[in-house]
This record gives structure tokens, sequence and C-alpha cells, in this order.
């Protein structure tokens, strides 16, 4: 990083309120201190894939991953509901219920795929059982379309644009539940990130809009540290568990800064609420599709039926669910350089 003040950071309009120049203050504050510091040597450090990273000592400093022996494994798009689970549409008929089970069912029987497959084929027979009820089928319905509107339904695929080369092994991500709208970033790389109209938070849209330089300075400028360079693989996944954290109003968060108020609730935090749903899917239970409620769909039923369907060999959810794992494909195939 060059020991010379950029001027790609200053503000193309004027600071018009107080609350932005005080965030401008420390942000130059900040822009002083990392300038003072001695030049950084560049250091080797490894992540799940076992690729050898070069990172400088700020770059270290700047990057987070969600713990890879949950996320290398889990955080990848699987069915949700009984309707995903049968590769059927929402407005299935009973005919098309039925044949859609039996095809599956004969897929995944034990005696042929083995133990792996025992609870899915449990899973089946309750998807089935349940659908083809009418009354439990209008409930079940109704759930589904809210869970998908809702967005609990996980596809694996980023919201953000990828822009990078690609052997490029790192994102960008904000925290947006640590971010105090300054717009800093936005000044910095306005290609890579703007601000969301319903918090007021900064969001990344572009993932390498702009070049390493601009985005650099926009990660080490923020004022409260909530950008971070994340795996690349690990992006999808933190935007999706991104939607269901807690955004606190900047004042709140402010009397939190001054040390008025407790730290805020690991569960706001995307980084824990993304091992808190790699934890939830990977010690899920069948028991709880077997309930009496397992008409209503939810996020634990919901993570029972992703385990399930995971412990399934490859070769047996390419042949069933050929739509999940060609986006599996298309997912490994942006990051094939990590192989």
């Amino acid at each position: 990083m060059s020991a010379s003040i950029s001027t790609r950071c200053i503000s193309p309009r004027p600071l018009r309120s107080l609350q932005d120049r005080c965030h401008h203050v420390l942000f130059l504050r900040k822009k002083a201190t990392l300038l003072l510091k001695s030049s950084k040597h560049a250091t080797t450090a490894y992540n799940s894939d076992e690729l050898a990273l070069v990172l400088s000592d700020i770059e270290r400093e700047y990057y987070r991953e969600v713990r890879a022996d949950l996320a290398d494994y889990l955080g990848v798009a699987a069915p949700s509901d009984f309707f995903q689970l049968l590769n059927l549409d929402l407005g299935a008929t009973p005919v098309d219920i039925k044949a859609s089970y039996r095809a599956l069912q004969r897929l995944v029987h034990p005696d042929l795929v083995g133990e792996a497959a025992n609870e899915l084929a449990v899973i089946l027979n309750i998807a089935y059982s349940t659908l083809m009820d009418d009354n439990a089928r209008e409930v079940y319905l109704q759930d589904a379309e809210r869970f998908r509107k809702e967005g609990h339904s996980y596809d694996g695929r980023p919201v953000s644009k990828w822009m990078g080369a690609d052997h490029e092994h790192r994102a960008v991500f904000v925290d947006e539940t640590s971010c105090v709208g300054c717009r800093h970033c936005t000044y910095c790389a306005p290609n890579t990130f703007a601000m969301e109209e319903d918090y007021g938070r900064a969001r990344v849209h572009t993932q390498w809009g702009d070049d390493e330089e601009a985005i650099r300075e926009a990660v080490e400028m923020c004022p409260v540290d909530c950008i971070s360079f994340v795996n690349r693989k690990q992006v999808a996944l933190l935007e999706f568990v991104l939607k269901f954290c807690t955004r606190e109003d900047t004042a709140i968060m402010a009397r939190r800064r001054s040390g008025n108020m407790s730290s805020k609730s690991g569960k706001s935090d995307p980084f824990s609420r993304a091992e808190t749903w790699l934890r939830q899917r990977k010690d899920a239970k069948i028991h709880a599709l077997e309930s009496s409620a397992r008409s209503l769909l939810t996020e634990e039923t919901a993570a029972a039926m992703a385990r399930a369907w995971l412990a399934l060999p490859q070769q047996v959810r390419e042949q069933g669910w050929p739509s999940f794992e060609a986006d599996h494909r298309e997912q490994q195939g942006r990051v094939a350089y990590f192989q």
C-alpha cells in the first residue's frame, strides 16, 4: 500500500449532516493511523482447502471465514420442502405426487443404496402421506409458499455479481449489522459497494467491481471494521443468513460503542448466524418430521430434510435430483481453482 494519502475516497459530494462529518473525522483518523504503521510483510495462511494464501498483515486482519468443516459439506443447496424433495411444482396433482414418489423411493431404497439412504427413505414416506392427503397438502402448500416467500429456501447462489478473476479466492462482505451507514466504502469503490434502501447500510453489489487498491482502502478505512475479505465459496451462505439478522438503529449502535449498553447478541452477527444454520443442518433429527406437526414446514424440518438428502451418495443425488446437482456443479465450476 502506498505511503501517500490517496484521494480516491474523498466524497464526491458535500458531507451534509453532522453524522457524516463525524464519520469522516473517524475515517481520516483511521487513515492516518494505518499510514503510520510499518510496511507489511507478506505472510502465508492456509484455508480449508489447503491452498496457500499469500496475505499481507492487513489482509489477514480483515479476513474472516465460517467454519470450513461445516461449510464445505453442509453449505450447499438442498431440498427444503416436500415439493422440492419430490421434484414437484407447488400445483402438483396426486397423480404427479404418486409417480414421483415411486420413482424416487426405488432410487433411494436402502437395499440398493445402503444405510446412507435410511433417513431419506423415511422422509419420502412422510412427504408422500402428507401430500396425498388433500387437507394436509393444502396446509403444507401454504407453509411452503410462505417459507419460500420469506427467503428460507437456500439455493446456494450469491446475491452479489462476480466480476473478479477466475483464480481469485477472496470476496468482499459487509456485516450490515455493524455498519453505521457512513458511505465511505461507496466513495472508495462505488462499483463494488452501494447503500441498500431498507436499512441504509452498505452492501456489496458487485464483487471486484473496482480495482484492488480501491477495495482495500474501503475495507481498511471503515470506521467500525464491518467489511471483510471472505472465502469466495462462503459468500452465498453469508448473504443468505444476513437476511435474518437484526439491524439495530444507528443511535443504539452508538450507545453500545460508547459502553452504555452491553454488546450485541451473537445471533445478530452473520458469521455466527451462518455457523448456527450449518450446525442446525448437522444436528437435525428425523423426529422433527415424524412428529404430529409434520404438516408444518419449519427451519428444523427443512434442516432435517437437507441433512438426510446430503447423506446420499453423489451419484444418487445426480440421478434423482438433477436440477440441484446442476446447481452444485455450477457452484463448483465457479470455485474449481480451489481444488
